[in-house]
């Protein structure tokens, strides 16, 4: 008998989960914000060199790929993932 109570609670936890993930990402207004800045940004600095950032939605839109350089990083880069 505790077998049965056992296995009907896994399926009912499974079958839970399964609910959930087929429901699809829940929306973030915030991030969906930040995925508008996608496209490549210049600025000049006030000692003269240029700034560069470009930002990237990647992994069928559930990430945002930011790369900054420019004239005072000319030999790297920085990324971030958001």
């Amino acid at each position: 008998m505790r077998t049965i109570k056992l296995a009907t609670l896994a399926l009912v936890a499974l079958t839970a989960a399964a609910g959930a993930a087929l429901a699809g990402p829940v929306p973030n207004p915030g991030f969906d914000k930040l995925k508008t800045l996608a496209g490549r940004w210049e600025t000049t600095m006030s000692d003269g060199k240029r700034a560069t950032v470009s930002y990237e939605v990647v992994s069928a839109g559930s990430a945002l790929l930011e790369r900054i350089g420019g004239d005072h990083h000319a030999d790297m880069e920085m990324i971030t993932v958001y």
